[in-house]
């Protein structure tokens, strides 16, 4: 049963319960069914509060950042390890995962990370499995080809990894600052 069907079928049944208690005229009946409006209503609350609670934990994480550089005649790279806890009864993901620099507070650059072993693909989801940690080694590469970028990478006064929550809300960090190898 979905989350949605279940609150209408609780706001169903205080709603009839409270329409009972208010047409029956007998006040021997009006008590019960009151008081039983009060438990479906506490148990309501109860069951959403905890159902909240549940999924507002925060998440805890480490970056260690810049772990590994290499400044090679072919490409720039730049490794960083990301461990997060997700200490929550219910897995989430981050989303749109991206290393943005900022110069004067003004974003100049955006990459999408790789993973750093492996086959590199670009990785824009981390998937965050119910109370456990995940680790994973990314890279950001810079082509040799691509002077302006790196440029701009190193001029950065501000870095952050930069991703989305499932629900919309953005989860951010700042990275040590880029600096030549």
């Amino acid at each position: 049963m979905t989350r949605g069907r279940l609150m209408l079928g609780i706001v169903g049944l205080v709603l009839i319960l409270a329409v009972v208690a208010i047409l029956i005229p007998d006040p021997r009946l009006r008590v019960p069914i009151t008081g039983g409006l009060i438990g479906v209503v506490a148990s309501a609350i109860t069951l959403f509060g905890q159902y909240y609670l549940r999924r507002s934990d925060p998440l805890v994480w480490q970056i260690d950042a810049w772990s590994n550089s290499n400044d090679g005649v072919l490409n720039v790279t730049r490794d960083f390890v990301v461990r997060i806890l997700n200490p929550r009864d219910a897995g989430t993901a981050l989303w749109n995962v991206r290393v943005v620099f900022y110069e004067n507070g003004k974003e100049t650059l955006s990459m999408i990370p790789r993973l750093s072993v492996g086959n590199q693909a670009l990785i824009e989801v981390i998937d965050l499995p119910s109370q456990e940690t995940v680790m994973r080694k990314l890279r950001i590469l810079f082509p040799a080809n691509e002077v302006a970028s790196i440029e701009k990478a190193e001029n950065a006064d501000r870095v952050k990894l930069v991703a989305m929550y499932p629900d919309g809300s953005v989860f951010e960090d700042d990275l040590e600052k880029w600096t030549a190898a």
